[in-house]
């Protein structure tokens, strides 16, 4: 059985040019952006990523137990 998905992806190019968005219109904004971004490279739930603490980098790799 096939589903119809309203999925949407965001490429490596996309997410890469995020952060020359311009904000100033809304830059409430550019406080999400600072936490969209990372959550699609680490692949981090939005919850956990705005919890980061400089306690859980470790060597430059950010350790997270979920």
């Amino acid at each position: 059985m096939d589903e119809q998905s309203d999925g949407i992806n965001v490429t490596p190019d996309a997410i890469k040019n995020i952060p020359s968005l311009d904000f100033s219109k809304k830059q409430f904004l550019e406080k999400y952006m600072n936490l969209f971004v990372p959550t699609c490279l680490t692949g981090l739930r939005f919850s956990d990523i705005s919890q980061i603490q400089p306690t859980i980098i470790r060597k430059h790799m950010l350790c997270k137990k979920q």
